[in-house]
């Protein structure tokens, strides 16, 4: 399919993006979330968005899930969609869904075991919540997904199996993970480290990182950081980047009269063996 599309800049950009929030149980991941603007939280863990103000969608299994998504793809297309990001809330519970389906489909209980860690059932549960989140991503919002974290005293990941966890956090612009600090304040972290994953492909998301679990706070860092880079450039020696182009136009210019040179002796070459040539038909 061929599409025009204008990339969004600033702010606006990290919020269209792909987002996965993760840490411990009770730290606050849906508080923040539920920070972000115009934001849909879909709730397939009980509890999890009692204590927030906003849009809520309770699911309880992947029928009810598959039925909103029909919904809001309706709400699209009748131009009733007011929300600027979804949230799932959380993907460990989604895939719990997905991993007892697919078991059901193998003639199996659950999909529990070591010894099949690395068989076909888990390489379908893997494909089915990737598709899924691929699928949330259709709508004009953003997405978060939501995940509860393991490695606490190790290194902090996210609490799905192992491939899973990998290709889940492959799939995704940002990587936050939400912790709390040696002051007792709960800080989100962006930027990778040997202790954390994280990660994003926002330079400013990074240069920010760690922040407060707050939109408005994320967004006046993000903000102020681009603007300190709009500010460096516009205060950047207007000569310096004129002397460069001029260097470059120079070589360019030399390279092309020893080029144009070049090809004048040559010619010259040619002619005098032409003139050669015809003194020796001339003898003969």
């Amino acid at each position: 399919m061929i599409r025009y599309q204008k990339p969004v800049s600033g702010i606006e950009r990290f919020l269209r993006s792909t987002t996965l929030v993760y840490g411990a149980p009770k730290i606050g991941k849906t508080t923040f979330v539920s920070t972000f603007p115009d934001v849909l939280i879909i709730e397939a863990e009980p509890g999890g968005a009692d204590y927030i103000e906003g849009w809520v969608a309770e699911v309880s299994s992947l029928d009810e899930l598959r039925t909103l998504w029909k919904e809001l793809r309706r709400r699209v297309d009748e131009n009733d969609f007011p929300w600027k990001t979804i949230a799932l809330d959380t993907i460990d519970a989604i895939a719990d869904w997905l991993a007892e389906e697919i078991a059901l489909e193998f003639g199996r209980k659950d999909l529990i075991g070591p010894s099949q860690a690395f068989g076909a059932e888990w390489a379908k549960l893997r494909a089915a919540v990737l598709d899924l989140v691929k699928q949330f991503t259709v709508f004009p919002a953003g997405l978060v997904v939501i995940a509860h974290s393991k490695g606490e005293g190790e290194k902090a990941t996210v609490n799905l199996p192992g491939k899973l966890a990998r290709a889940l956090m492959a799939a995704m612009n940002n990587i936050i993970y939400l912790s709390i600090n040696e002051n007792g304040e709960r800080m989100c972290i962006a930027a990778p480290s040997l202790l954390i994953e994280a990660g994003s492909r926002d330079p400013y998301l990074l240069r920010i990182s760690p922040f407060p679990p707050n939109f408005q706070e994320l967004k006046r860092r993000y903000e102020a950081e681009l603007a300190r880079e709009m500010e460096k450039k516009d205060s950047a020696p207007v000569g310096e980047e004129e002397d460069e182009k001029t260097e470059v136009k120079g070589r360019k210019k030399a390279e092309k009269k020893k080029d144009d040179g070049n090809e004048s002796k040559g010619a010259g070459l040619l002619m005098d063996e032409l003139d050669t040539e015809e003194e020796v038909d001339s003898d003969v």
